[in-house]
């Protein structure tokens, strides 16, 4: 029985040499990196939430008066009117 340590000595140095090749390249750098980034809209979303906590009562009655007549059934909302204000506010 023959033994060939060059073959498989052979075998293992090229196996480290395309380990390392595949490290070098670039997708594979840029694998092992997280980034991040924030719009200006995401910036101001503390200013938005304290805007609508601020409401007036006034706003606050009108809509605790529509959400109990949601739970009670007896809104009825016209549906030419609400077509009419979303072409309105599409500029058609």
């Amino acid at each position: 029985m023959r033994i060939d340590l060059n073959n498989s000595v052979a075998r293992q140095v090229a196996a480290e040499k395309a380990a390392k090749a595949k490290d070098k390249s670039p997708s594979s750098t840029s694998l092992r990196e997280d980034k991040t980034s924030f719009s200006k809209c995401s910036l101001s979303l503390p200013d938005l939430v304290q805007g609508a906590m601020s409401a007036p009562a006034a706003r606050q009655e009108r809509i605790a008066a529509l959400r109990d007549a949601v739970q009670n059934g007896q809104y009825q909302p016209d549906p030419s009117v609400i077509a009419s204000a979303m072409l309105k506010e599409s500029g058609q």
